[in-house]
């Protein structure tokens, strides 16, 4: 009887750590398909708010281009230069061989001209920066800062946000 309840003791021992070894494979397992449910609803998450942000920049452009804010050329939309409440540097203009004017002079843009992240200088081989945005015609520039003058007789003006306006 005392070996017959040793036996019985033996295999109801190894039925409770099967058990707990089945318990503990499927709480695994289940906290593996909650992980990969999480990380497929993260990248859902990701690619739906790319696809709104992407909506939003074509409904912005379109909205420009409907208030003639913008210039196509080659394919490409040039933004509007922008006033705003932070005074920051948006860029250069080219304002040609002659002098614009003089430090709080304000003056009037006759064309189309582009705004660059940086005037032709010695460390960008003397080719022009990026475009930044453009200032249309009859643009009025306030001239905050002295020109920057390239190859001796070239006029580059720093534009800051609160430099522009328009009629």
């Amino acid at each position: 009887k005392r070996l017959a309840a040793e036996k019985k003791e033996k295999q109801r021992v190894e039925e409770q750590k099967r058990l707990a070894a089945e318990k503990k494979e499927k709480q695994r397992v289940e906290e593996q398909k909650r992980i990969a449910a999480e990380k497929a609803k993260q990248e859902e998450q990701k690619r739906i708010a790319a696809e709104k942000a992407k909506q939003k920049e074509q409904q912005r452009i379109a909205a420009e281009k409907a208030e003639g804010k913008t210039k196509k050329r080659r394919g490409k939309a040039f933004p509007k230069c922008y006033r705003s409440t932070t005074n920051s540097l948006i860029g250069y203009w080219y304002a040609g061989e002659d002098k614009p004017g003089s430090v709080g002079d304000t003056v009037t843009v006759g064309q189309w001209t582009h705004v660059r992240t940086a005037p032709p200088n010695t460390e960008n081989g003397f080719t022009r920066g990026e475009s930044v945005c453009v200032l249309r015609p009859n643009s009025k520039v306030k001239i905050s800062q002295r020109p920057v003058i390239v190859k001796g007789a070239y006029y580059w003006v720093p534009l800051y946000t609160h430099d522009v306006t328009y009629k």
